[in-house]
Formats: C-alpha cells, structure tokens, sequence
C-alpha cells in the first residue's frame, strides 16, 4: 500500500530550491503524490515571467515524471453573482470528481472554516483566500 502525500503550491519553491528530485526522494512504488484542483490552479496562475520561468518548469517535469495526480471533489459549473461562469472551476465531473465524505462536509460546515472561506476577495489565481488551504487541511484526516 502505498502513502498519499498532497503537494502545497508554496512547496515547490522549496522543493525546487533544493533540486529535489521527487522520484527519487517519494518513490512511486511506497508514495502517490497528488494535487488538489486548487493547488492546479494556484499553479496554473503563476506568471509567465522570467523569474519564474524554472520554478513552473521544474513543477511541470515533476508532475510529469512524478505521476502527480490531480483530485477534486463532484460538482457542477460555479457561477458568478451576475450569472456568468467563475473565472476558475475547482469540482471535478462525471469521471473526473470523488464525492465528498461526511467528514469533509462536516469539516467545510464548521464556522470555523465557513469564516475562512465565505466573503474573501478573490486573487490573480482566482481563488479566493484560503481556498487552496481548505482542501489540503480536509485531506489531513485521512
């Protein structure tokens, strides 16, 4: 059997910064590495500028040598209040999603976590504060 480990975004630069190469530190055969969709996205939108030009580099080779595999939780299309589609999908569909387990939704229930989430401004990925943070802290319990 092997260990699930979900990479943050903000760990590639570190990650990058000590030339660690994934493969051979997590081994596939003892570790499946994953992403959610948020950290995708968080990734998705780092610029395209010089300086960060080995940085996504270096993430792309990994996700691809590392078979990192991307998870998401079912849903369907997220609208804006004005009806038009949001700028960033996070659910997966049909194929694609796992559905949620009671104990993410009590999680995402909680007050707690509802005041992290509900009413932040959006940033250049997207995705509101603490929306990447959520879905790494749900996958703690298990």
């Amino acid at each position: 059997m092997t260990i699930g480990v979900y990479i943050d975004s903000c760990a590639w630069n570190y990650l990058q910064e000590k030339a660690t190469d994934l493969v051979a530190e997590l081994p596939p055969d003892r570790y499946a590495l994953y992403l959610t969709r948020e950290v995708e996205v968080e990734i998705e939108a780092i610029p395209d500028d010089e300086k960060r030009q080995q940085l996504k580099a270096y993430i792309r080779d990994n996700i691809e040598s590392s078979c990192i595999k991307t998870t998401s939780v079912f849903g369907f299309k997220t609208f804006e209040h004005d009806g038009s589609p949001s700028k960033v999908q996070v659910y997966g569909g049909f194929c694609q999603g796992t559905f949620q387990s009671a104990t993410d939704r009590e999680f995402y229930a909680s007050p707690q976590i509802q005041s992290q989430l509900i009413g932040k401004t959006p940033r250049k990925s997207g995705l509101s504060a603490n929306q990447a943070d959520v879905p790494l802290a749900a996958r703690s319990f298990g």
